[in-house]
């Protein structure tokens, strides 16, 4: 079947069957192909099916130039498709930008193709489903790792402005959570030093402000962060009194109902203990405590 699929950027047959045509310099799926891929994403779910075709069908479609740009599609937009088959469609994009995001595409489409994925996966930051949005998270942590956080000046910004959203509905729960997801795996995989400023300027006082959040996932996201970063890039603290309202943040947090914020909390006072031990002096005694009680927790 793979062999039936059209590389989309290449041309586009006119209503009367005759000339073909060049697409607009943005790339744009092909409706056949996108049906042909998805039905072959289909079949590879399905227990009772030939893998060794469904296999040689995937290998076909990977010599596709613009096989990425169809697998990112799928993942973020995917209108009608299974949840399942749009995971399916972003582990294989994982690991094949994982693999050659540097190949991506025809050399005279590179650049095009891999802004198109950057700015799909962007878009999608937020998605309604938690596994897609973490797939997207991961995958946008690979594109940064593979290309340097300085190839790609959107994403540290967009990140920034997701996590400060006001979380008045769902929707802004889900930016918020995907945007903190992604930054907590690009503080793991990426050197943001390049990015300091918008670290220390943007990045911890927002992440700060959301500790108090009614949303346990984003007060975990948000710990998570700032440990990760004060791990990572302790210089990005030195603006003054940075590190004292992280250090007033975690203690009204010591004991919060969630298991996971209250080990975050003891993770990050020993990461206060470790870079700046002096700031914990005269609440030694308590951090101790804490710690302890921690260390019962079931």
């Amino acid at each position: 079947r793979a062999h039936k699929l059209r590389e989309g950027i290449l041309e586009l047959t006119m209503s009367n069957g005759a000339l073909p045509l060049m697409l607009p310099p943005r790339w744009q799926p092909n409706v056949e192909s996108i049906e042909e891929i998805v039905k072959i994403l289909t079949e590879y779910q399905q227990p009772g099916a030939d893998q060794g075709q469904v296999y040689a069908n995937l290998q076909a479609c990977n010599t596709l130039c613009d096989f990425n740009n169809y697998l990112v599609h799928i993942l973020t937009v995917g209108e009608g498709v299974q949840v399942d088959v749009r995971q399916c469609a972003g582990l294989l994009l994982k690991n094949n930008l994982k693999a050659g995001w540097k190949q991506v595409g025809l050399p005279q489409h590179r650049q095009e193709f891999q802004q198109y994925i950057k700015d799909a996966l962007l878009y999608s930051i937020g998605c309604s489903n938690k596994q897609l949005r973490n797939t997207v998270g991961t995958t946008i942590s690979i594109v940064a790792q593979a290309g340097g956080i300085g190839s790609w000046p959107d994403v540290c910004p967009v990140i920034a402005d997701c996590i400060q959203l006001p979380q008045q509905d769902q929707a802004d729960v889900d930016r918020v959570e995907g945007a903190l997801d992604t930054l907590f795996k690009l503080c793991e995989e990426v050197d943001l030093s390049p990015q300091v400023d918008i670290v220390a300027n943007s990045f911890i006082p927002r992440l700060l402000a959301l500790f108090p959040s009614p949303h346990p996932s984003i007060r975990r996201l948000s710990v998570a962060c700032v440990n990760q970063l004060l791990q990572t890039l302790p210089h990005a603290f030195s603006h003054a009194g940075c590190l004292d309202t992280y250090l007033q943040e975690l203690f009204k947090l010591r004991n919060d109902q969630n298991k996971q914020v209250r080990k975050l909390v003891c993770n990050g006072l020993g990461l206060v203990l470790y870079v700046q031990p002096q700031r914990l002096q005269q609440h030694l005694r308590e951090v101790i405590q804490h710690m302890i009680n921690t260390s019962k927790d079931p």
